[in-house]
């Protein structure tokens, strides 16, 4: 307490003074920047396919109401997804990479050859590296926590 602080010790603090507030759950953040990006996204593919949507689907809404539909479903599975536990993901970090290296060699041996590419299988709707890259993240995030160096080794020891 400083000069000229008076504290009147007769009156008792009530629990609304002494309750604090609790932290929000999540990174406020974090999500404001992604909602912000999201609607960032939307306004550029609106702005840049509204002529290309026009005249291929004979509206122009079509192409931006097919990726709102999208967003829509991206965001519903990252909030089911946000609320597994993680301990689960360190568990299935390494098979995980080692199901998608198996992928990524049978897109390889597969040959389908696409637009002078070989990276999918069914025609062109699974890539086996939009897999690798979140497998990709899982297993570094999960190393980069245990320790940096000794991850690897330990994981294929």
């Amino acid at each position: 307490m400083g000069i000229g602080t008076f504290v009147n010790r007769s009156t008792r603090p009530t629990a609304a003074s002494t309750r604090r507030s609790r932290p929000a759950s999540g990174d406020l953040v974090l999500v404001a920047v992604v909602i912000a990006l999201g609607i960032f996204g939307l306004l550029m593919q609106y702005s840049a396919g509204t002529d290309f949507s026009l005249r291929t689907y004979g509206s122009a809404y079509y192409i931006f109401n097919k990726q709102l539909l999208w967003m829509a479903c991206g965001l519903l599975i990252a909030f089911i997804l946000s609320r597994i536990d993680y301990h689960l993901w360190r568990k299935l970090a390494v098979p995980l990479m080692g199901v998608t290296v198996i992928l990524l060699i049978a897109v390889l041996i597969n040959n389908e050859v696409r637009n002078n590419a070989v990276r999918t299988f069914f025609g062109g709707s699974v890539q086996p590296s939009e897999l690798a890259k979140l497998a990709i993240i899982l297993y570094l995030s999960v190393c980069c926590t245990v320790n940096a160096i000794s991850c690897t080794i330990s994981h294929w020891a």
